[in-house]
């Protein structure tokens, strides 16, 4: 995935602009809600903090959830940064980090994630799973199955795991999303609120 995040097959790059990726593996939270953010709104903070965790050359998702909270990350005051693409992504070469933009989306079987849809985009909710994804394609996003065996996520029902050929990518850990699988005694039981 993240050879296609950064190949130039979607909106992240630009001819004008390469970025460098170390060899190896490179770190990568694609999905960050920066739940904090409503409070602290300090865009070094999380900047620093992604480093420390990602570190140099780390790739930081800033994901949208019905609301702007990538557009309001990135007007904030704080370390110089470089547009990339279309402005679905920023470099910050003092900190050597990528930020991007991403929406969670919420279908009527599940959540998606949308990485590298441009700046200003906010794609529609409540839609089928089909069209979520074209949506998101549409728009030269990444497709992602977010936590996808949590109450709300597609792979608790089997017969989504058809457009398993269809995503980029599968999110493998969210730290605030339980195992949960759909049994016949538990489909009608209702999320614990959080």
């Amino acid at each position: 995935m993240l050879s296609a995040l950064l190949c130039g097959s979607c909106n992240l790059c630009s001819e004008n602009y390469k970025i460098v990726l170390p060899e190896g593996k490179v770190r990568a939270d694609l999905h960050n809600h920066l739940r904090t953010f409503s409070t602290m709104k300090n865009f070094n903070g999380y900047i620093d903090h992604a480093l420390t965790v990602l570190e140099k050359g780390g790739i930081l998702g800033v994901v949208n959830f019905s609301d702007a909270r990538y557009e309001e990350f990135v007007s904030l005051k704080g370390y110089e940064r470089v547009k990339v693409g279309n402005g679905n992504a920023y470099y910050v070469p003092e900190k050597d980090i990528l930020f991007v933009k991403g929406q969670e989306v919420e279908t009527n079987g599940g959540h998606l994630l949308a990485i590298g849809i441009p700046s200003g985009e906010h794609l529609s909710d409540h839609r089928t799973i089909e069209d979520t994804i074209k949506e998101i394609k549409d728009v030269n996003g990444l497709v992602v199955i977010d936590h996808p065996f949590y109450l709300d996520g597609i792979l608790t029902d089997a017969d989504n795991f058809k457009f398993l050929r269809e995503v980029d990518a599968i999110e493998i850990w969210n730290g605030s999303a339980n195992l949960f699988i759909k049994t016949p005694q538990l489909v009608n039981l209702k999320p614990m609120p959080r």
